[in-house]
C-alpha cells in the first residue's frame, strides 16, 4: 500500500505531466494558427507597432500627468506646470490616432484571414460532398465552418498582437522605472512574470473544458438543425416533448461545461488580480521608502505608481484572453480534422479530354463496397445505356440503384471494374466535369430560401428570364408558379416550404432542363406522388430525356414502361436486362417478382 508521503509526490508529478502534455497540445494547435498570419505579416507588423507606440505613449502621458500632480503638490508654479500640460497633450493625441490604426489593421488582417479560411473550408466540404456530408451531421459541420472559425478571430485580433505588446510595453515601463530608481524594476519584474504564468496553472483543465464546450456546441447545433428540419414530422407524431427533452440534455451538458470553464477562469482572474495588487503595493511601499530616504524625488512618487500599474495592463489583458487559448486550440483542431479528411475519390493527375457525351454509358463489371459495410453494394454489375436511349434501373430497396447513381455522378469510384462515357473512364475525368455532363432530377429536391426563379437559375446563374420561363413551361411548372403571390419572384420558405412534393419535383425538372446537359439521371423522380401529378411529371421527364442518354431509376410500372430497356438489380447484381414487355412476359422472372412484391 502506498503511504501518504509517497502519494503527494506522485500527485505532484502527475500534475506536472498533465501541464506539460496540455502545453504541448496547445502549442501544436497554436503553431499552425501563427502560420495563418504569414500572408498578412505587413498588416500584422503595422498593427503591432501602432499598438506598442500607442500603449507607450499612453503610459508616458499617464506618468507625465502623475508627475504634474506631484510637482503641483510640491508647490510648483503654474508657469512651471504648463510645459507638462503640453507634453501630456502631445503624447495623448498621437496615442489615440495610433490606437485607431491598430484596431483598423488588426481587424483587416483577421477578417481577410477568416474569409480565406472559410473559403478553404467550404471548398473542402464541397470536395467531400455528398458522401462525407451524409456520414456527418450537417449542424456539426456548420458549427465548424462558422462558429469554430469565428473563434479564431479571438486569436488573430486579441491574443497574438497584444501578446507582443505584453512583452514590449512592460519592458518599456521597467526601463522607465529604472530611470527613476534601479530598485523599482527589480521589485516589479518577478510579479509581472508570475502574472504571465497564470494561464498555464490550469492548462490541462482548460484543454478539457475546451473540448467539452466545442463538442457540445457542435452536438447542440446538429440537434437543433435536425429539429428544425423535421418540425412537421415532430408535430405530426406528437414528439415535441421527447425532442425538447433531448435538446434540454444537450443544453445541460453544454451549460455544465461552460460553468466549469467559468469557475476555472474565475480562479485565474482572482490570481491575476491578486498579483496585480501585490505588485502595485510593493511599488507603493518601496517607492515610499526611497522617497523617505531621499533617494527618489517626491514628485516622481505618483509617477512611479502609475507606471507600475500601467505595466500590468497589457499582461493582464493577454492573460485573461489566454484563458480562451485552449478553446481556440480546440476549435482549430476541429477545423483541422475537417480539412484533413480525404475525399472518397481521387482526382486524376493527367485528366483525359472530356467526351462529347453523345455515345454510350457503360458499367463494366463494377464492384463497390461502402466503407465499413460487411458486404459489397454492387457485385460485377455490367450494363449499357445506348446513345439517346432511356434505360430504367429497377430493384428492391437496397438492391444498389442509388449506388449506381452515385458512381455515375462520381461521388464515389468503383473498387473494381469501370464506368465509361464514350469509352472514357470516369476516373480519368475531374469529378466536376463528370457532373457537368449530367442533368440530374433527384428523388428529394432541395430548394433554397430564395425566389422560385433563383432556385431554377441554380443550374445556370446567368440565364435570361425568357429561358427560365421556357423551362418552367416545359416542366409543367409555369401555371402553379404564375399563381403564386409574386409569381417567379416569390421567395420560398426553407427547404421549399409552401410547395407540394410534386411542385418541388417540377422545379427540379426545370433546373435540369436549364442545365441543358447531354446526359440525364432521373432518380425516383415520381416516387410517392399521386397519379395525376405522376402523369404530369412523367411528361416533363420525357422532355428532359429527349435526345439525351438517360439512366432512369424507378419502381412504378408507369414509369418503367417508358424506358427503352430495363436493368433489374437484385442484391447488388444484375439479374435481367431487356425491354419492359420482354421481361414482363417471363413468368416468375425478376421484373415480375419485383412488380408483384414492390416493397419486399
Amino acid at each position: 500500500m502506498a503511504t501518504e508521503g509517497t502519494e503527494a509526490p506522485t500527485r505532484t508529478r502527475d500534475a506536472h505531466v498533465g501541464v506539460f502534455a496540455a502545453s504541448a497540445r496547445t502549442l501544436r494547435a497554436v503553431r499552425p494558427l501563427v502560420g495563418l498570419l504569414r500572408p498578412y505579416r505587413a498588416l500584422f507588423a503595422g498593427a503591432v507597432v501602432a499598438d506598442v507606440l500607442s500603449r507607450v505613449l499612453q503610459v508616458a502621458a499617464a506618468a507625465a500627468g502623475a508627475y504634474l500632480i506631484g510637482r503641483a503638490a510640491s508647490g510648483a508654479t503654474a508657469d512651471e506646470l504648463w510645459p507638462l500640460v503640453w507634453i501630456i497633450l502631445a503624447l495623448s493625441v498621437p496615442a489615440a490616432l495610433l490606437a485607431g490604426l491598430h484596431n483598423l489593421w488588426t481587424h483587416q488582417m483577421s477578417y481577410r484571414m477568416l474569409a480565406e479560411r472559410r473559403l478553404t473550408t467550404f471548398r473542402k466540404i464541397r470536395s467531400l460532398a455528398p458522401v462525407h456530408t451524409h456520414r456527418s451531421r450537417s449542424g456539426d459541420v456548420a458549427s465548424s465552418a462558422m462558429g469554430d472559425m469565428e473563434t479564431l478571430e479571438l486569436f488573430t485580433s486579441h491574443i497574438v498582437p497584444p501578446a507582443v505588446v505584453a512583452v514590449l510595453v512592460p519592458g518599456a515601463a521597467l526601463v522607465g522605472l529604472g530611470l527613476m530608481h534601479p530598485l523599482l524594476p527589480l521589485v516589479l519584474l518577478p510579479v509581472l512574470l508570475a502574472v504571465a504564468t497564470v494561464p498555464g496553472w490550469l492548462l490541462a483543465q482548460a484543454n478539457e473544458d475546451a473540448d467539452r464546450i466545442r463538442g457540445g456546441v457542435g452536438q447542440l447545433s446538429a440537434d437543433v438543425v435536425d429539429a428544425l428540419q423535421g418540425v412537421r414530422e415532430i408535430a405530426a407524431l406528437g414528439a415535441e416533448a421527447e425532442v425538447l427533452r433531448r435538446l434540454d440534455e444537450r443544453q445541460d451538458q453544454l451549460a455544465r461545461a461552460n460553468a466549469r470553464h467559468g469557475r476555472r477562469a474565475g480562479r485565474e482572474q482572482a490570481a491575476t488580480d491578486g498579483l496585480l495588487a501585490i505588485g502595485v503595493l510593493l511599488t507603493v511601499l518601496v517607492a515610499g521608502i526611497l522617497v523617505e530616504q531621499g533617494r527618489l524625488e517626491p514628485a516622481l512618487y505618483p509617477a512611479a505608481i502609475v507606471v507600475a500599474a500601467a505595466s500590468f495592463g497589457p499582461v493582464i489583458a493577454v492573460s485573461r484572453l489566454a484563458q480562451e487559448l485552449a478553446n481556440i486550440a480546440a476549435a482549430f483542431e476541429r477545423i483541422g480534422r475537417l480539412l484533413d479528411q480525404q475525399p472518397d475519390i481521387t482526382e486524376p493527375a493527367m485528366p483525359a479530354r472530356t467526351p462529347a457525351a453523345t455515345g454510350a454509358v457503360r458499367f463494366e463489371n463494377v464492384t463497390f463496397t461502402y466503407p465499413g459495410a460487411p458486404s459489397p453494394a454492387l457485385r460485377g454489375v455490367s450494363f449499357e445505356i445506348p446513345p439517346g436511349e432511356r434505360v430504367a434501373l429497377v430493384g428492391h430497396s437496397g438492391a444498389g440503384k442509388s449506388t449506381c447513381a452515385a458512381l455515375l455522378q462520381r461521388h464515389v469510384d468503383p473498387d473494381d471494374g469501370r464506368i465509361t462515357i464514350d469509352g472514357v473512364d470516369l476516373r480519368d475525368l475531374p469529378s466536376a466535369e463528370v457532373r457537368n455532363l449530367l442533368a440530374v432530377v433527384p428523388q428529394d429536391t432541395h430548394l433554397f430560401r430564395r425566389s422560385v426563379n433563383d432556385n431554377v437559375r441554380l443550374a445556370h446563374p446567368d440565364a435570361a428570364d425568357g429561358d427560365v420561363q421556357r423551362v418552367l413551361v416545359a416542366a409543367h411548372a409555369h401555371d402553379f408558379v404564375h399563381a403564386l403571390l409574386d409569381g417567379g419572384d416569390t421567395r420560398l420558405g426553407e427547404l421549399g416550404t409552401g410547395l407540394s412534393g410534386g411542385q418541388r419535383q417540377r422545379i427540379a425538372i426545370a433546373r435540369a432542363l436549364l442545365a441543358d446537359r447531354p446526359l440525364a439521371l432521373q432518380d425516383e423522380a415520381v416516387s410517392n406522388l399521386d397519379t395525376e401529378t405522376e402523369r404530369a411529371i412523367n411528361e416533363a421527364l420525357a422532355t428532359t430525356a429527349e435526345g439525351r442518354t438517360t439512366l432512369l431509376i424507378a419502381h412504378r410500372p408507369s414509369t418503367i414502361r417508358t424506358a427503352d430497356h430495363v436493368v433489374v438489380l437484385e442484391h447488388g447484381e444484375v439479374t435481367a436486362i431487356g425491354t419492359y414487355d420482354e421481361l414482363l412476359a417471363e413468368p416468375g422472372g425478376p421484373l415480375s417478382r419485383l412488380l408483384d412484391h414492390p416493397t419486399s
